[in-house]
């Protein structure tokens, strides 16, 4: 599934998502919309609480609007079934959590193979296609490692390693440095900026750190449900810059 880079890849119109019933009812967006274009790093920023996460689950599928329509590709999300979204998560879409999610009975390398493992892939072609991913993220000698004797920083380049296995058109990244120190949080934006700028994949990262949102060719504010300011970086800027 290829887009041009002028094209959305990404777009949601009135979004309202409500969580709740009477009077535990709240509000997570109101009336959002946003377009994200094809090879674009977008990150994600706003105080607790504001909506970002129910803004990201929204574009992943993980969760689907009371109201509006999101789109990725193809794909109206909102009416599209589970399986197809399953599949689309699958194949296209790369989630990188703050909590890793990493299945703590399997190795750093089966942890990686494992979307390739589920789309049906024999493990003798999956493995291999494993240890290249956690090459590219400096992690190969730990291949055998299981997540208890992984640090952090080593627990969440296992976890981009695993969103970028199926090569996706979208990585989506939850405050993905949250866990980390300055450091290892670093060198993970290094990372991400690698596989936006060697694999072209579409980023959309939440995010609370300033430092990190200057790596991104775009920024949006998002409190109390609606995003409040969008800023793109200049033509001819450099990340961190």
């Amino acid at each position: 599934m290829s887009m041009r880079r002028d094209e959305a890849l990404v777009e949601l119109s009135g979004v309202t998502k409500v969580y709740g019933e009477g009077t535990g009812m709240v509000t997570g967006l109101a009336d959002v919309s946003l377009r994200v274009g094809a090879g674009e790093f977008l990150g994600i920023m706003g105080p607790t609480g504001g909506g970002k996460t129910t803004l990201i689950n929204l574009i992943g599928g993980l969760d689907r609007p009371t109201r509006g329509t999101v789109r990725v590709a193809d794909h109206q999300l909102e009416r599209a079934p589970e399986d197809v979204i399953r599949l689309l998560r699958r194949r296209h879409i790369g989630v990188v959590f703050q909590a890793f999610n990493l299945l703590p009975s399997l190795s750093a390398l089966e942890n990686v193979a494992l979307p390739l493992l589920a789309d049906g892939l024999a493990r003798r072609a999956a493995e291999p296609r494993a240890r290249a991913a956690l090459e590219q993220v400096h992690l190969v000698e730990r291949a055998a490692a299981r997540p208890a004797e992984l640090s952090g920083g080593e627990q969440q380049r296992v976890a981009l390693a695993r969103a970028l296995i199926a090569d996706p058109m979208l990585l989506l990244a939850d405050e993905p440095t949250g866990c980390l120190d300055t450091r290892t949080g670093a060198e993970m934006v290094d990372l991400l900026l690698r596989a936006h700028r060697l694999r072209g994949v579409t980023i959309i990262l939440v995010t609370h750190d300033e430092r990190i949102a200057t790596a991104c060719t775009r920024t949006v504010t998002v409190a109390d449900g609606a995003i409040v300011a969008d800023r793109r970086r200049p033509v001819g800027s450099t990340a961190g810059g």
